[in-house]
């Protein structure tokens, strides 16, 4: 993946989401912009985990289900949209 020689693959994978958050990563050679653009869906995408999390936590209503998916650590982001969530989820109250 870090080479790019999947990523025309990526946006029709992503066709059943109903929404797309994804990271840029600084060290592949390939834009992940493009495969946002190419989605058919809203997709957004960033350079950096903890504005994608905010991104994501802040696009979430009640009842949403997110799937992060990743082949690394992707620098604490699931721990990251947890606290957003409960920070969202005690503020509404």
């Amino acid at each position: 993946m870090k080479m790019g020689i999947c990523k025309d693959d990526l946006a029709p994978s992503l066709g059943r989401a109903d929404e797309v958050f994804l990271l840029q990563p600084a060290h592949i050679p390939w834009q992940v912009a493009e495969v946002a653009e190419a989605c058919v869906q809203p997709a957004h995408w960033s350079g950096d985990v903890d504005t994608l999390a905010d991104m994501v936590v802040k696009t979430a209503q009640p009842g949403d289900h997110i799937l992060v998916m990743s082949n690394g650590g992707f620098g604490g982001i699931h721990q990251k949209l947890l606290d957003g969530l409960a920070k969202k989820a005690e503020a509404a109250q």
